[in-house]
């Protein structure tokens, strides 16, 4: 008779112990044996016909083994299903004792938690929707404005000035006055941030034909210091020269009229700030009932969700951050966390997506890959994607049913 410690438990780590029996054993072990013989291929046999005799001598170990480990997993899913228990991650053989009907058998491994869902009505969140205001259009506008900036060369007997765009040819030198690294017709912009203020300072003045060298002090990775001496020869010195906001500029952008664009970076502001106020107000809720809850999170999943975002963030992103590592399990457990929660929603309430839901995300999915839809849809079927696409409108109406019953005050900031 099996055992499980902690069935009905916010924790994820588990303890086993269950009987098998000899007989039990001895099934799964003929099994295993049957199909070690159809495998291996031993000179002097045709394939599959090599004796059991000689198929026990020279793999019995690796057979006891792999039957002992087949007979706990069939022993430990008839136990998880008895107890709608999900086993995750590497299941983990402890101890193993034989006793006079068969094997006693210790295990340890990981489950997605059971625990119960506190009532929504209980939550007090509030959802703040940030007001766009003309300062917020100005701003965009600026932005765009930016992106269609030009590059002037400005006169022969102008001088640098903050923003500036300066040519150089360029050298650096170490203690010894040795050239450890030169280029040509290199550009820097005069704006911190982008450019040391130190080498900034050394510029502002400046015209074309004048030398700029500045003393600075190079720090690496490791912290290690390296005197440099830079040489500068400015060649050319620009200026960025924006655009004016007029009918042109709209026109330029795609639109009728400055008045159409204006329109339409307000309206593209305010759906922004709606979706990211549904954001934050269903992290809110998110949070508020895992508070109460406490469950502990599968290390498994975890790891696995972290080596998933690994995958997704770009090393050059990862190297700017002082510990990527606690960033990458950060994310992970927030994902994990958010899902995990959203999943038992789900099951409590029997929120299962319809066929009509399923075609409608297949077909917005497709459209935003630019595919034909019954081509993914093909694909999906074939990857085992369509189960992914079950969960995420699972998910989705689970969040739905909690921001329906939550105590909700709007703020409109």
């Amino acid at each position: 008779m099996a055992k499980i410690i902690g069935d009905m438990s916010p924790s994820a780590k588990r303890e086993l112990e269950l009987e098998i029996t000899k007989e039990e054993l001895q099934k799964v072990r003929n099994r295993v044996l049957r199909k070690v013989q159809q495998q291996v291929r031993l000179k002097g046999f045709r394939p599959g016909k090599a004796p059991i005799p000689l198929i026990e001598k020279l793999y019995g170990a690796s057979i006891d083994q792999e039957a002992l480990e087949q007979a706990v997993g069939e022993k430990l899913r008839q136990e998880a299903e008895a107890r709608k228990l999900q086993v995750v991650g590497t299941v983990r053989v402890e101890e193993v004792k034989e006793t006079d009907t068969g094997y006693r058998v210790r295990i340890t491994f990981e489950v997605i938690p059971n625990f119960e869902i506190p009532p929504a009505s209980t939550l007090e969140v509030k959802k703040v929707i940030r007001r766009i205001t003309s300062a917020d259009v100005e701003t965009e506008i600026q932005r765009l404005r930016s992106r269609l900036a030009e590059l002037v060369k400005k006169p022969e007997d102008a001088t640098v000035e903050a923003g500036d765009y300066v040519f150089v040819d360029y050298e650096e030198r170490d203690e010894q006055d040795k050239v450890v690294q030169k280029a040509k017709n290199s550009y820097l912009p005069m704006v911190p941030g982008e450019t040391d203020e130190r080498i900034i300072n050394a510029f502002l003045g400046k015209k074309v034909g004048d030398t700029v060298e500045v003393d600075i002090t190079l720090v690496d990775a490791e912290g290690n210091e390296t005197p440099r001496h830079l040489v500068y020869r400015i060649r050319e010195i620009r200026k960025v020269e924006l655009p004016p906001v007029d009918d042109e500029f709209a026109v330029n952008l795609g639109f009728e009229s400055l008045e159409d664009l204006e329109k339409q970076i307000r309206q593209d502001l305010e759906k922004a700030a709606q979706e990211e106020s549904e954001r934050q107000l269903e992290d809110e809720i998110v949070q508020q009932l895992y508070e109460r809850i406490k469950f502990e999170l599968p290390e498994s999943l975890v790891k696995e969700y972290m080596e998933l975002y690994r995958k997704q963030i770009r090393d050059e992103v990862l190297q700017q951050v002082d510990d990527p590592e606690a960033l990458l399990r950060s994310l992970a457990e927030r994902t994990l966390r958010r899902e995990i929660l959203l999943d038992r929603v789900a099951q409590e309430f029997n929120l299962e997506p319809t066929d009509e839901e399923i075609d409608a995300e297949v077909e917005k999915r497709a459209q935003e890959y630019r595919v034909n839809p019954k081509t993914y849809r093909k694909r999906l079927e074939k990857s085992g994607g369509i189960e992914h696409i079950k969960s995420v409108i699972r998910r989705r109406k689970a969040l739905d049913l909690l921001k329906s019953q939550v105590k909700l005050e709007v703020i409109v900031e």
